[in-house]
């Protein structure tokens, strides 16, 4: 799970492009003694850039570890970024896998790769990146073609994807198309936040999703609440990821995506909702009560009518029932409220409250060995109190993860 958790977090930060180097960076020799090509076809108007992620390996450094499981040091990753050479439509790009000096006296290695796709602008870099390849001692799944489609907003979906590197020395062969807009409710909207994405005017784009959240498909709605997140907006922030995660679970029971070609949107999808509860569950208690406060009003003035012009952003593959889907919508939207209730209810008890800190702060400092304990102690509290009040809280997936293996 922490270990889950990292690579999350090492992900959002190669996103948000907040990875500072700690120390100066010392070259490695020989870079290309290890390394990844990749070649393939490119849509007209397309181009971008790939990120390499490294870490300091806890082993052979000795720092601190994320957790007792892990061999990673808690320290901020380094990041290189490499330019590809496009001609016309073919693309190449070498990526040196030993970028950083393992002499230097920080035991780098590389993590995780990434590439950032854009238009084909001299004056922009691409910024939307989503992970490609990362490095585990897990084995390799054998494919060396990966087909990239992506949308007009330039999120792409990866329709074989390699999801565990172990072979170094290998070419990869990438290519990346664009998606085709099957048909549209609005748009303009569309063009709309496709600009924004372009001038990376962030607050513009989470206000614009803000103002038409009743009818944004699910990835606009998950990435404006990621963005959020890091525009120190809470508040949109929950009101979009819980709309965009009501919209996922409704779309992806009735709007079930055809998995050829490379639309699949399932991994996209996960990777958001992933990376935007990591950064929430930095809230306090006092925080997230305040958030749920101020979400519940909105989540049950949204009425989000499905209508055979509502475009999810992919093909699917039945025949709808919009009555049905309407009905499983109000449910899902029922249920939410109900959830974020309870959990407002938990929180106004100071007792829950001030267990569920303490737990949270082992979970994000596992090396604090002292509050083991405590921590303990403080999830038999919570357990005891959501029991006593009769609601399914923070303590319920775990108790059940833990009874069921």
């Amino acid at each position: 799970m922490r270990r889950v958790l990292l690579l999350v977090g090492l992900w959002l930060c190669l996103t948000a492009g907040n990875c500072v180097p700690q120390q100066e960076v010392v070259l490695f020799e020989n870079p290309s003694e290890q390394y990844l090509n990749m070649t393939g076809v490119i849509d007209e108007g397309l181009e971008y850039v790939v990120r390499v992620i490294y870490v300091q390996n806890a082993r052979a450094s000795g720092c601190p570890t994320y957790g007792k499981d892990s061999d990673l040091c808690q320290t901020k990753p380094e990041e290189f970024t490499y330019i590809p050479q496009i001609e016309g439509n073919t693309h190449r790009v070498h990526i040196p896998l030993k970028e950083l000096s393992p002499g230097a006296n920080s035991w780098w290695e590389p993590w995780d790769i990434a590439i950032c796709v854009g238009p084909r602008d001299p004056n922009a870099v691409p910024h939307q990146c989503q992970r490609l390849f990362y490095f585990t001692e897990d084995t390799h799944d054998g494919h060396q073609t990966i087909d990239l489609v992506c949308t007009q907003q330039f999120w792409c979906f990866e329709g074989l994807q390699v999801e565990n590197v172990s072979e170094v020395n290998q070419e990869y062969v990438v290519n990346i198309r664009k998606k085709q807009q099957l048909k549209s409710q609005n748009t303009t909207t569309i063009v709309e936040l496709d600009q924004l994405l372009r001038d990376e005017n962030w607050a513009a784009f989470i206000d614009r999703v803000l103002a038409d959240f009743e009818e944004e498909d699910t990835i606009t709605l998950l990435m404006a609440a990621n963005m959020a997140v890091h525009e120190q907006r809470p508040n949109d922030a929950m009101l979009l990821y819980h709309v965009g995660t009501i919209r996922a679970q409704v779309d992806g029971k009735h709007y079930t995506p055809l998995k050829k070609d490379g639309e699949s949107p399932a991994l996209a999808i996960q990777n958001l909702i992933d990376l935007t509860q990591s950064e929430m569950r930095a809230f306090l208690p006092a925080e997230l009560l305040q958030m749920y406060q101020a979400v519940v009003p909105h989540l049950k003035q949204w009425n989000s009518h499905y209508t055979n012009m509502y475009d999810p952003g992919w093909k699917s593959e039945a025949v709808l029932n919009l009555q049905d889907v309407q009905m499983y919508f109000e449910e899902a939207k029922t249920k939410r409220i109900h959830d974020l209730q309870g959990f407002m209810t938990l929180f106004e008890n100071e007792t829950y409250a001030e267990a569920y800190e303490v737990a949270w702060m082992y979970e994000w400092d596992p090396t604090l060995d002292q509050l083991a304990e405590a921590k303990r102690k403080a999830e038999e509290t919570m357990q005891r109190i959501e029991t006593q009040l009769d609601i399914d809280g923070f303590m319920a997936p775990i108790s059940k993860q833990r009874r069921f293996g």
